[in-house]
């Protein structure tokens, strides 16, 4: 803080910060947001996520009204309309058009099954799959805490990662995971932009995402820098008219699979059809190289600290608080 108190001194022409943080210094007086002539609000609907909107408001309505407000945004919800509304007179609206959207380097399989049935199978998966590095995406906090504690029961070494989590603490995780320290992030949407990690060879979507999207998103954490990367889709029968908004959205056919690996609907978005072959249960490979820091960690991660970790919280009574 005090090196921000004297870069603020200095009076800057751009002030990049978090809403947080600007709040606390015009509460300091080191910030005067009504002298400020534009804002800009990057990543807006990560902010929303993210629970930022009462702060983001708050520092809006400091600003004077002659100010000039921008909007960046991959998807516009109603609440960036409604701060939109609220906050602009006649904006604006500029729309960047993707190209159709080339997942080429990523194999995207579904498996259909009842939602009592998805942790079992995703543990027996992980078990045959054996990925390098792995991220298992939930819809919710709380299903990504309780898949967290199953999974280390399993004896899997994973990391959670969620919006409760302190900034440091987020950092520090996806630190370790980069390190191949931790090989299995189980995360919310928190972790479906932005990250580029190498090593990521496969992605859980333990939930069917409710934005199509956020499945660009989470998929497109693997098979990045010229790898292959699979990406499985736990689906139940409820989940079927979300699966038909993201086929429509990639512009092609998921290949379908049952619980025990048959093969249920022939999809045309595999990451390399010429290869693949019709048997029963289906091999998931990867063609991630490790590099020499990370070799030694390819195998045999069992996480006996991660599950320690559980095990002391759970016996003292606080799981869940502070999560």
């Amino acid at each position: 803080i005090e090196a921000q108190l004297q870069q603020l001194g200095r009076r800057p022409q751009v002030i990049l910060g978090t809403p947080g943080r600007l709040l606390d210094h015009a509460k300091r007086g080191s910030l005067h947001l009504n002298c400020i002539r534009r804002v800009v609000l990057d990543e807006a609907d990560q902010m929303l996520h993210m629970g930022f909107l009462p702060d983001i408001e708050n520092l809006i309505s400091q600003t004077d009204a002659n100010r000039q407000l921008l909007l960046f945004s991959a998807t516009i919800p109603d609440k960036i309309r409604n701060l939109a509304k609220a906050y602009m007179s006649k904006p604006a609206s500029v729309t960047a058009e993707g190209k159709h959207i080339t997942l080429e380097s990523i194999d995207q399989r579904v498996y259909m099954m009842n939602p009592e049935e998805k942790t079992q199978r995703l543990i027996k998966m992980i078990e045959e799959d054996n990925p390098f590095l792995a991220i298992v995406f939930c819809n919710k906090r709380e299903g990504a805490v309780r898949l967290s504690y199953e999974l280390t029961a399993a004896g899997l070494n994973i990391a959670e990662m969620h919006g409760d989590l302190t900034q440091g603490r987020r950092t520090q995780i996806l630190r370790d995971f980069a390190k191949a320290k931790t090989q299995i992030l189980v995360a919310t949407d928190i972790a479906a932009r932005g990250i580029d990690i190498e090593g990521i060879t496969h992605v859980y979507n333990y939930d069917v995402p409710r934005d199509v999207d956020y499945y660009i998103h989470r998929i497109g954490r693997t098979g990045r820098a010229g790898n292959s990367g699979v990406a499985v889709t736990f689906a139940t029968p409820q989940d079927e008219s979300w699966l038909r908004r993201i086929e429509r959205a990639i512009q092609a056919t998921l290949t379908k699979y049952t619980k025990d690996g048959q093969i249920k609907t022939k999809g045309n978005a595999s990451a390399a059809p010429k290869r693949a072959k019709a048997s029963s249960k289906p091999k998931i490979t990867s063609s991630y190289q490790s590099t020499k820091a990370k070799a030694h960690k390819a195998r045999g991660h069992k996480g006996a600290n991660t599950r320690q970790r559980r095990t002391s919280i759970s016996s003292t009574g606080r799981r869940g608080k502070g999560r």
